[in-house]
């Protein structure tokens, strides 16, 4: 027969079943999400724990917590049986400052023991600690000594293993990251005016993930992720690391690494005022073939990569995809201060977009072009690029009006400055390294010349190797 004390400890076995397959139960960020006082809530598709903490607790011996007065509760290690209703058993816990728990800032919290009170302040940002596999997540109030970075404007702070779909969900506001690990098993999707922060610029906190898009932001505003490691799984060819859905807007991704995707890195659809600075992309791909680093499409506009590593694999085949893509109607592309090595076919392409910009960049050892501006792209400038060792010349200009529909005969001028441009063409030395440009549209045939009323302007300015012609006609 089970008495009532033995049923305490199948409560507790039960409750250690339940909790098996995720190791604990996250803490709630916001103490609204349990509405009915149980201690348990609901946040961002998952469950959650809120301290009960609202009353002075019915004690035993002082120690039994009864927050709902059934006459069963908790002593920190197992379930226990309290006087029911007897006030004398309340207790009053003198004020602590280093271990009392308080999730909501109501001043009550739990101190692993009993319940405690603590010294609030609303200021104070929240700092989430991960759970271990034997204990329950915990929140403390005040910063972490170890955090190099002032916290003052964090919502909330979390520790490594702690759950961020939780804390996603809690509303706007900054989501701090100390260094360490944080497993994502689907997509976080980002809302507005969110930030995801690693505390450590130095030391960015890395976020693992077994999901086909690792951070999301589809029809949202006003989002910075920064100082992060997203690290891949190579799930299949849509795979992103970071997505900047339709309807985006003002999406700052600063200092940010993605590595090991299969599908793209970083990836921007019909989003407008993007800017992806610092950090690196890298390894992007399968086997042999690499993907696109960074891919910018479907009507988005200003768009700027600025400062951004990226790196494929130096054996990989040819045929690969671009390590930065612009295409279908993008307006206001600005690739600068860019660093690409190793790319699958050209560092920067642009397919049909308008009012481009790639300066300043460093291009070098991709499988065809540095730069490549087709098919009816409108306005731009390209100058203070350093290009080498790509297998085709360092740059191509054509614009395929008889191949692309819409396109129009007269692009708008794309002017060519003050690029330096060596080693190219590597799959056929005996053309010219340097700038390759459309023969039917520009290229006088009766003295291989460009023309004066001519799309392209070409700058005196440009160096290339002293065996190679500075320009010369694109064979397709």
């Amino acid at each position: 027969m089970i008495t009532r004390n033995n049923f305490a400890g199948l409560m507790i076995l039960s409750a250690t079943i339940i909790f098996s397959s995720n190791s604990f139960a996250a803490a709630c960020v916001d103490s609204g999400s349990d509405p009915d006082g149980d201690g348990w809530g609901y946040e961002n598709g998952e469950s959650c724990t809120v301290a009960l903490s609202n009353n002075p607790a019915t004690v035993n011996s002082g120690t039994c917590i009864d927050a709902d007065g059934d006459g069963w509760g908790w002593n920190g290690v197992s379930s226990c049986t309290t006087s029911n209703n007897s006030t004398a058993n309340i207790v009053t816990v003198a004020a602590t400052t280093t271990s009392c728990v308080d999730s909501d800032g109501d001043g009550w919290g739990w101190n692993g023991v009993t319940s405690c009170a603590v010294n609030a302040s609303p200021a104070t940002p929240v700092v989430v600690t991960a759970a271990t596999p034997t204990t329950t997540v915990t929140v403390q109030s005040g910063t972490s000594a170890a955090t190099p970075v002032n916290t003052s404007s964090c919502r909330v702070v979390l520790s490594p293993g702690a759950n961020l779909y939780n804390a996603v969900g809690g509303g706007r506001g900054k989501i701090c990251l100390q260094p360490g690990s944080y497993t994502l098993p689907q997509q976080l999707s980002l809302k507005s005016n969110q930030s995801l922060v690693g505390l450590d610029p130095s030391n960015p906190a890395t976020i693992n993930t077994s999901a086909v898009r690792s951070l999301v932001t589809t029809g949202q505003t006003n989002i910075t992720i920064e100082n992060l490691i997203i690290e891949g799984n190579r799930t299949g060819a849509r795979e992103f690391g970071i997505l900047v859905g339709t309807g985006s807007r003002n999406i700052l991704i600063n200092n940010v690494a993605v590595q090991n995707t299969f599908g793209i890195g970083i990836g921007v659809t019909g989003s407008h005022t993007i800017t992806v600075r610092g950090g690196s992309i890298r390894n992007i791909g399968l086997d042999t073939r690499l993907r696109q680093a960074l891919w910018v499409s479907s009507g988005s506009s200003n768009v700027t990569i600025d400062g951004v590593h990226v790196r494929g694999r130096e054996n990989d085949q040819a045929g690969g995809d671009h390590a930065i893509t612009c295409i279908d109607g993008v307006n206001g592309f600005t690739v600068k201060n860019v660093h690409s090595e190793f790319a699958g076919s050209s560092a920067v392409a642009v397919n049909n977009c308008s009012n481009i910009v790639v300066s300043n960049n460093q291009l070098s050892n991709g499988r065809e072009f540095g730069v490549d501006i087709v098919n009816g792209s409108i306005g731009a400038t390209v100058s203070g690029n350093r290009i080498t060792d790509f297998d085709r010349p360092a740059m191509v200009f054509d614009d395929h009006s008889w191949q692309c529909v819409g396109c129009g005969n007269n692009p708008t001028e794309v002017t060519i400055s003050n690029n330096q441009m060596l080693n190219n063409n590597r799959i056929n030395l005996t053309r010219c390294k340097g700038i390759a440009v459309d023969r039917q549209m520009i290229i006088n045939p009766a003295n291989s010349q460009l023309q004066s009323t001519d799309w392209i302007k070409i700058n005196g300015n440009n160096t290339v190797d002293a065996d190679s012609a500075l320009y010369c006609d694109h064979i397709h």
